[in-house]
């Protein structure tokens, strides 16, 4: 699903698909179900670019239209909807629990590794992560994905080390050098479920 939750003050929606992968517009293998909701379902069966657009309004007022670039690929490693904060997990915990982890001076705002969040003398309990799943929540901007310091520090932007392995979004979505990027934003973009 795509969303217009950022549309403040808006009362009605009206998205529409402006092109995809062929000729035709609107492709014809792709569907828009709920066109006139706050946040229809997108559905393509070729995979490509698809640009959605978004015009919302309040009584007679209405905006100049927003656009949405989505990419399909069929190819991912895990479907979006299959994605649980145990794929993220490990891949924080792989690549930046080096960084963000307990000890002598540290300070980050997350601790990536296992540590007992919850005072039980259990580190990595299911409480436990249950505390880190919330506080890597906290990192997510639902209203603009690619804003979230959760995609921003690992991307190269605010971050002591560069960009993370995995993390280039200076590449085509699907390319392997930014893996862990399209896996975090198609994580966030279904809800970033548990």
């Amino acid at each position: 699903a795509v969303s217009a939750a950022g549309s403040l003050f808006a009362t009605s929606y009206a998205w529409s698909i402006v092109s995809g992968p062929n000729a035709s517009v609107p492709p014809a293998n792709a569907t828009l179900s709920g066109a006139n909701s706050l946040a229809p379902t997108f559905s393509a069966t070729a995979d490509g670019t698809y640009v959605l657009q978004l015009i919302v309004g309040n009584g007679a007022t209405q905006s100049t239209p927003a656009f949405l670039t989505l990419e399909v690929d069929n190819l991912l490693a895990l479907a979006p909807a299959a994605i649980r904060f145990s794929d993220i997990k490990a891949i924080l915990q792989a690549s930046c629990a080096g960084c963000h982890t307990s000890g002598a001076g540290a300070r980050p705002p997350v601790f990536f590794a296992n540590i007992d969040r919850n005072g039980d003398g259990v580190a990595g309990d299911a409480t436990d992560d249950l505390w880190f799943y919330t506080e890597v929540r906290g990192l997510i901007n639902f209203t603009d994905i690619a804003a979230s310091p959760l995609l921003r520090k690992p991307s190269g932007n605010h971050h002591f080390g560069g960009t993370v392995a995995g993390f280039n979004a200076n590449l085509a979505p699907g390319q392997a050098g930014r893996a862990s990027y399209d896996l975090f934003v198609n994580w966030t973009a279904n809800g970033a479920p548990q």
